[in-house]
């Protein structure tokens, strides 16, 4: 779906305008579903690299 003007806008049907509507919430609630994914992906790698740098610093101690 391309960029819409304004005068493109004011001369669509109001049927088109509410199918555009509905296709931009749909095309929006599937873009926030993908950052929330990405989001929980990126919090899961910071705990698991905190918790291999514990390890990490705990196999370190036991050497020294």
């Amino acid at each position: 779906m391309g960029t819409k003007g304004i005068e493109e806008l004011k001369g669509m049907a109001q049927e088109d305008l509410v199918r555009l509507v509905q296709e931009l919430q749909e095309e929006l609630g599937k873009k926030q579903e993908s950052s929330d994914y990405w989001y929980k992906e990126c919090e899961k790698a910071k705990e698991d690299y905190k918790k291999y740098k514990a390890a990490v610093q705990a196999v370190a101690n036991l050497i020294e």
